[in-house]
């Protein structure tokens, strides 16, 4: 029975049900080489709790199984398990990555996919960040420990962007600090903290108020008025208004950064940011950060490159740029694609062109990197290797841009808000930087991009973004991509959008009681805010300059226009005398002293009836602000009195009163032209003073100016020196030009020099023998010049020397006949950089004749029939091995004799009758002879005769191959006996 309700009180089902709650917070850790040991006590450090679980991503040996499950088991109490295909992912749980297996999460389960390339793996923490973002947003949170390489620098990004927290291992404890180091130099690191002291910052972090209870400050005045001073220490410190950014996008990035402050309060955080400079560029940092990289949605871009680059390369004129303008560029990944996307597209259509490309930002620190166009090594799971070996060059440190794409770029701060834009554009690509305006800030910047595009430019938004109600403006060219094509209209909806000025700049340190600007744009909604908190009556608004630039209510009775040219100034439209007098002399003191200012009792009269006015004086801004503006409020107090009646001898007391303030009132006008008369004294004589230092200082800078007049001078002279120096420097790089040129030309080798596209940037002369060239086909692609060479691959032999970096070497013939050794080579620049190829055609022809002739020595040298050339003279000139078997002279007792030694005694005169012959048939085919040999030996002889002619046809001289057949004849003979014996025979027979 005990037993049994030991059972029962046993709480599995809470204890399950515990086990299987869901995470809030899902920590994601990236570690790679040496992050074993940060793991083991980051690891050990961690308690049980109910907020967290944790997913560990390491770069493992696809090949082998993992035992880390069982090391880290020993430093916890918590499940430490290898993560299965689809399971949820539960608290207290720390799940480690297979081999060779890409971890993602959606929904809060953990998905498994194959690698198709195992290297891949070491951008794996990249791939888990970057889908952690995107499901868990602002409960995501990342931590980079010991590791080579910069996996997790893209991944923090995209976490950074959705509001989670991020920390990096501290370098110094790093065994290997690539990774933490390359994730701080991004930006966007909260904390750099050792590995034993992050799980407690992370529930430090996740306990605060805010994020325990979900704090909102009410929508009040207090509230509004806070985010107001936010925006004002903002545009301060940066110059940068946020004002018109939406508000939600607002709070989350400073609620992000009020949690990380450890402050409870919207109001605490304001006192904080007025006092902290840092602060105040971490913020900056936080509204401006964005997540890019190279060919984000490449489908979009893939649109880009297929449909509207091809279209606007097409329509250019052959003096026009394409010119292309990337407001919000970040870091710069985004205009390096587009600069990528149009030189393909230029070099599809073999043209060279003007690429001007504009990126800007309003990041400072975000233009000198994209300016650097460095990157960490993971982009290659985000660009093809083709256009990775093409357009980036390679080093420990990362990726670099090259210098063709660089050069089409110009990066720039910019604020598209307020500083003017490019014009005339074909393409504006601004992805994802409308999401973060307010409408009212859209309804100025669409109008504004029309305005910049070319007639049918194209407009490039992001997959959030819209035209809005500017249908009008734009014809929609792919609605799924937000790509736009610029419509002409009869009328420009553009406005240049300008903050006013006095809500440009906020005083942090001003502590006078004025009324605080808000973000109106019309002085209408400043005026009767303030009167309608304040009054509600009539008055004006009234600027430093004493000029009205807004009227409230009816004022008729104290202002009129004065005559002639139309003037605001309200000391002339003043009716009367007094309240000119009191106008004047108040506004001086309201500049002064920036307080509200009360003038009762002032008598005034308006078609012969008086009345008792006050003039109320409220300053509207600050006198530091650069512009003041002042509210005049007209208040009657007393009712209007009859007209004024004279009795006998006496006036009445109401003319008294009158009089006596009138009196009053010039006194005080007085009094105050006399003070202000004094203190303009004064300050005439303390303008005295400074101008009387002033001219010491004036003086004093004379004589440096001199003392610099001197150093300019001797800067001249050694900017004289240096100027011959570069002048010689001019004329030796002619002299070595001139010397090449003339090398070129006196080697007499056909050479070519082709640049990365096959667009001929030199050749020399001789090439012409080649190629039919002449001195304008430089710049012209290679393809469009005729050839009279027979070689077919040559251009893909060439492409294979640039991909390859390896020389190709081949023989070919022309035309002609004659032979070509061509060489293929990669042409280097001195920075080493492969900029297209240099084919070398070296004639050898003569080389190919003289080994063909070698072949022919052999053949002739080692043949048993006797071959002999002698000239038309007789002479003989060459005597083969067969010569001298046959005939029993050698070679050098029969070159150099006539051919007539070879007659028989009788027949000597038929060499000369041979070579007639051979001079009129020029070849005699076999016939039979007789010659004797060196002995005297007679000799059957079967011969053939050839003439040999020279390169313009004259004969030079004969050869003769000849057999010997006295064998053959004596056997003739002897069957031709024994025939005519046999017919003998026979005709005895008969």
């Amino acid at each position: 029975m005990a037993k049994k309700e030991n059972i029962i009180k046993k709480p599995t089902a809470a204890k399950k049900a515990e086990k299987e709650q869901t995470a809030l917070h899902i920590v994601g850790i990236g570690a790679s080489a040496g992050g074993l040991e940060a793991l083991q006590i980051l690891v050990g450090s961690i308690k049980p709790n109910k907020l967290l679980s944790y997913v560990i991503i390491q770069h493992l040996d696809p090949k082998k199984s993992t035992i880390m499950d069982e090391i880290l088991n020993k430093h916890t109490t918590l499940k430490v398990k290898v993560i299965d295909h689809g399971e949820k992912v539960k608290i207290n749980t720390i799940y480690l990555n297979p081999p060779n297996k890409y971890v993602a999460i959606k929904n809060g389960k953990l998905v498994l996919s194959d690698y198709a390339d195992p290297a891949h793996l070491r951008y794996s923490i990249d791939n888990f960040l970057k889908s952690l973002a995107h499901d868990q947003r602002e409960n995501a949170i990342a931590i980079i420990l010991s590791g080579s390489g910069s996996d997790g620098s893209i991944g923090i990004k995209a976490i950074k962007a959705e509001g989670g927290l991020i920390i990096a291992q501290n370098t110094s404890q790093a065994k290997y600090n690539s990774m933490p180091q390359s994730a701080i130099n991004t930006g966007t690191i909260d904390f750099i903290l050792s590995a034993e002291d992050m799980h407690a910052e992370i529930l430090k972090y996740l306990l605060h108020p805010f994020l325990q209870e979900k704090i909102r400050e009410p929508e009040d005045s207090n509230f509004f008025d806070n985010y107001q001073k936010l925006f004002s220490v903002i545009r301060a410190r940066t110059g940068n208004d946020f004002s018109q950014y939406k508000l939600t996008t607002i709070q989350r990035r400073v609620a992000r950064r009020l949690v990380a402050t450890r402050l409870n309060s919207y109001s605490d955080y304001i006192k904080f940011i007025e006092s902290d400079p840092d602060e105040v560029n971490k913020l900056f940092k936080d509204l401006l950060i964005t997540v890019t990289h190279l060919f984000r949605d490449p489908e979009a871009f893939s649109v880009i490159e297929k449909q509207i680059l091809p279209e606007l390369v097409n329509n250019l004129e052959p003096d026009d740029s394409l010119r292309i303008w990337i407001p919000g560029c970040a870091t710069g990944e985004e205009a390096y694609t587009i600069a990528i996307l149009a030189i393909e597209a230029a070099e599809k259509i073999k043209r060279r062109l003007n690429i001007q490309i504009f990126a800007t930002d309003l990041d400072e620190t975000s233009i000198d990197i994209a300016r650097r166009g460095v990157y960490p090594k993971n982009i290659p799971g985000t660009i093809s290797p083709e256009r990775l070996r093409r357009f980036f060059t390679g080093d420990e440190n990362g990726f670099k841009i090259t210098k063709e794409v660089r050069e089409v770029i110009i990066f720039a701060v910019q604020n598209v808000i307020k500083d003017p834009p490019f014009s005339n554009l074909d393409l504006v690509c601004c992805r994802n930087l409308l999401i973060y305006m307010g409408p009212e800030l859209q309804k100025k910047i669409i109008p504004l991009f029309h305005f910049v595009l070319k007639k049918n430019g194209f407009l490039f938004l992001g997959p959030s973004e819209s035209i809005g109600d500017f249908r009008d403006l734009y014809n929609s060219v792919n609605p799924k991509w937000k790509i736009f094509r610029k419509v002409e209209t009869g009328r420009d909806r553009y406005h240049k959008y300008e903050p006013p000025d006095y809500i440009k700049h906020y005083d942090v340190n001003n502590k006078n009681k004025v009324t605080d600007m808000t973000s109106s744009n019309t002085f209408k909604e400043i005026t009767e805010k303030t009167l309608i908190e304040n009054f509600s009556l009539p008055g004006v608004l009234v600027d430093k300059n004493f000029e009205i630039v807004y009227f409230h209510g009816n004022t008729e009775k104290y202002l009129s226009p004065p005559k002639g040219d139309a003037n605001f100034n309200i000391l002339k439209m003043a009716k009367d005398t007094i309240v000119k007098n009191k106008i004047n002399s108040t506004l001086i003191r309201v500049m002064t002293k920036t307080e509200t200012i009360t003038c009762r009792g002032i008598y005034v009269k308006d078609k012969g009836i008086s009345f008792k006015l006050n003039l109320i004086f409220k300053p509207i801004t600050s006198k530091n602000e650069g512009v003041f503006l002042t509210l005049i409020l007209f208040e009657e107090t007393v009712p209007a009195d009859l007209p004024i009646k004279k009795r006998k001898g006496k006036i009445q007391s109401s003319e008294i009163d009158k009089l006596e303030f009138e009196l009053q009132s010039t006194k005080e006008s007085l009094q105050s032209t006399i003070e202000e008369l004094e203190a303009s004294n004064e300050e005439l004589k303390s303008t005295n003073e400074e101008m009387q230092s002033t001219n010491e200082e004036l003086q004093s800078t004379n004589e440096e100016l001199e003392t610099s007049k001197e150093e300019l001078q001797s800067t001249n002279e050694e900017l004289a020196t240096t100027n011959s120096e570069l002048q010689n420097n001019v004329e030796e790089l002619s002299q070595a030009k001139d010397d090449i040129n003339n090398l070129l030309a006196s080697t007499e080798i056909e050479t070519i020099f082709l640049d990365k596209h096959f667009v001929i940037k030199r050749f020399t002369p001789a090439m012409k023998k080649v190629y039919n060239l002449i001195e304008t086909d430089v710049n012209r692609h290679i393809s469009d010049i005729t050839s009279n060479i027979n070689y077919p691959n040559i251009y893909d032999d060439a492409k294979k020397v640039l991909d390859t970096l390896n020389r190709k070497e081949t023989e070919i013939r022309n035309n002609d006949g004659r032979w070509y050794n061509v060489r293929i080579i990669p042409y280097r620049t001195m920075e080493n950089i492969i900029d297209g190829v240099v084919l070398t055609f070296i004639d050898i022809t003569d080389i190919k004749n003289t080994e063909r002739l070698k072949q022919f020595e052999i053949l002739f040298s080692d043949s048993n029939d006797a071959v002999i050339l002698f000239d038309l003279d007789g002479k003989i000139s060459l005597w083969n091995k067969g010569a001298e078997k046959m005939y029993g002279y050698k070679e050098k007792e029969a070159v150099g004799k006539n051919y007539e030694m070879l007659y028989p005694p009788e027949k000597i005169g038929d060499a000369v009758e041979f070579i007639s012959a051979m001079k009129k048939e020029r070849n005699i085919q076999l016939f039979e002879t007789q010659r004797v040999t060196k002995k005297g030996t007679p000799l059957d002889v079967s011969i053939t005769g050839k003439l040999l002619t020279g390169k313009s046809g004259e004969i030079i001289g004969i050869s003769t191959t000849e057999r010997e057949i006295t064998h053959f004849t004596k056997t003739k003979e002897k069957y031709e006996k024994q025939i005519a014996d046999l017919k003998s025979k026979l005709e005895l027979k008969k």
